[in-house]
């Protein structure tokens, strides 16, 4: 699991905005590497501009395994990101996932992380929301993975998280 300085030491070593893009969007979204290769300007959008605000940002995209393209998947970009992601989103066409993860190895490898991957950053995002008492089934709604998945691979990063409850057995296929 990264440390708490994970997120801003990759931050400060990427460079440009391929790299600064695809850190920016991957710490906020733990999207899988398909997912942001899948990207496009238009999935930037803006939500809830008033005459006196300024309009929020989110990043919409599909899961990778998603049944159903209506099924999307959002997360908010932070304000000072907004102009990065946008430039990146519109050099990102024809990139691949394969792009992106050397993207992120190369970063890591200047950051000191010499493992990191795009799933890192995934992980470091259940992970985190996990800590923060966000509940489970809302995990798996915010990053696209299967209720399964996060207690399976996640239990242990909230200690207590399901103290109170009694073990389940599962049905076979269940």
């Amino acid at each position: 699991m990264p440390d708490p300085e994970f997120v801003a030491r990759m931050r400060a070593e990427a460079r440009g905005v391929m790299e600064a893009g695809t850190v920016a969007i991957l710490a906020e979204t733990g999207m899988h590497r398909s997912s942001l290769a899948a990207l496009t300007p238009a999935s930037l959008q803006p939500v809830g501009a008033a005459p006196d605000r300024p309009p929020r940002w989110f990043l919409y995209w599909v899961a990778p395994k998603a049944q159903r393209k209506e099924r999307s998947l959002r997360a908010r970009v932070p304000e000072a990101d907004v102009p990065v992601v946008r430039e990146w989103l519109g050099r990102c066409s024809g990139r691949t996932g394969d792009y992106y993860y050397r993207v992120v190895v190369e970063v890591g490898r200047r950051a000191g992380y010499p493992g990191v991957s795009p799933m890192t950053f995934r992980h470091q995002r259940v992970v985190a929301l996990l800590r923060r008492g966000v509940d489970p089934v809302l995990v798996s709604h915010l990053t696209g993975a299967t209720l399964a998945t996060i207690e399976k691979h996640y239990a242990q990063a909230a200690p207590g998280l399901y103290a109170d409850e009694e073990p389940v057995e599962r049905e076979k296929g269940a």
